[in-house]
């Protein structure tokens, strides 16, 4: 007979019910749990929890990838910050002379600073596929395709069949889509690397009505339905999005009719309900959220201004004095902020709370992306959200 002062044992899915509650932009905190006793290591090992633990809490971020402002030519730095001093922190936080394209679904796209010479007058890119919670990386091989150093972005998505990346698996397949123009101006490209099976490109070439004059910034991407936006220069004083359609792989041009000039500090974003939108900061400092209109075949017929925010007004007095904003830098949609860069310094806007906090420490990031992930220990299901 158990002693009387001894403590029923709770049953696996009152267990379970309570550890759902967990903040899961804290991952040591199930890791504490899971060292309780072994019956609390079963539940959180276990891939039903790891679902609904991400039914529960959706896409929580658990840190961002920055790109260090280049000042006077020097090489590119990849950092990674995490939300808090006490949450989730990979084993590397730098990569010295390599910048963040993209990251999305557990994955990190990096760019090395120096091409891959391979002959005096030929070279090449050299993309790397980065996993910071088990510090792992791939190095790509390259494109075969003639690329315009000025006139090309690229993108990381999950690639697992049916997949409705709330709980993309841990080293699924993934593919990289990179896009841009030829040299010549007269063709654009679509490539796109498959890491199953064997890991190949696909290249696919067509007519460019990108106009001559298209220049890319390396700027964040945007996932709507699926096709994946790039925004790009027109001509001179005027922007554009790149369309691509992941399944019937055709590109299109969609005009930003409200921007009546080109605007290298906006950025494209994910609106709540799904539909595109973007993000730029105007000359009073405001910042404004444009949403598109869709026509009844599913097309962007038009853009309609959705919000503006005072952001000076939420920033620390002392940031507010004799600084203007240079632009929104990047975008969490899943969990409502906007990343603006200040000529000093880097803060996050909170939409749901209007609240401004400072991103990093003494650093300036001139592109922000949100890493967004489930890091649960010991668990093999290991599910990545986005």
């Amino acid at each position: 007979m158990a002693a009387a002062d001894e403590l029923p044992e709770l049953v696996d899915d009152a267990v379970e019910e309570v550890l759902l509650h967990f903040p899961p932009d804290d991952p040591t905190s199930l890791l504490r749990a899971a060292l309780v006793c072994k019956s609390w290591s079963r539940v959180i090992s276990n891939a039903g929890f790891c679902r609904w633990y991400a039914e529960r809490h959706r896409a929580p971020a658990l840190g961002f990838v920055c790109n260090l402002a280049v000042v006077h030519g020097a090489a590119a730095t990849a950092h990674f910050v995490p939300v808090a001093p006490s949450s989730f922190r990979p084993p590397r936080t730098v990569h010295h002379n390599m910048r963040v394209l993209d990251a999305r679904h557990g994955h990190v796209l990096l760019l090395h600073d120096s091409p891959l010479r391979v002959s005096s007058s030929v070279s090449v890119m050299r993309l790397v596929i980065w996993d910071p919670i088990a510090d792992e990386h791939w190095e790509l091989p390259a494109p075969s395709v003639a690329m315009n150093p000025s006139c090309w972005n690229a993108a990381v998505i999950c690639a697992a069949d049916g997949c409705d990346h709330l709980g993309c698996p841990r080293h699924g397949p993934f593919k990289v889509v990179v896009v841009g123009v030829r040299p010549d101006r007269t063709h654009m490209y679509s490539c796109v690397y498959s890491s199953e099976p064997g890991g190949t490109w696909s290249t696919q070439t067509v007519p460019s009505t990108l106009g001559p004059h298209c220049r890319f910034k390396l700027k964040p991407s945007a996932l709507v339905g699926n096709a994946l936006h790039f925004v790009f220069r027109y001509q001179m004083r005027t922007s554009r999005i790149l369309k691509y359609d992941l399944l019937t792989k055709e590109m299109s041009a969609i005009e930003l009719t409200f921007l009546g000039y080109y605007h290298p500090h906006g950025c494209l974003v994910t609106i709540e309900d799904g539909r595109l939108g973007f993000v730029e900061v105007g000359l009073d400092d405001k910042l404004y959220i444009w949403s598109s209109r869709v026509d009844c075949l599913g097309r962007i017929a038009g853009w309609r201004q959705s919000r503006a925010i005072n952001v000076k007004a939420l920033l620390p007095a002392k940031t507010k004095i004799n600084t203007r904003l240079r632009g929104a830098v990047g975008f969490a949609g899943g969990v409502g902020i906007i990343f603006v860069m200040t000529a000093v310094e880097n803060f996050l806007i909170d939409l749901k709370s209007n609240k401004a906090r400072k991103l990093g420490e003494d650093e300036i990031f001139n592109d922000v992306f949100p890493f967004t992930s489930f890091c649960i220990p010991g668990n093999k299901a290991f599910t990545y959200i986005s």
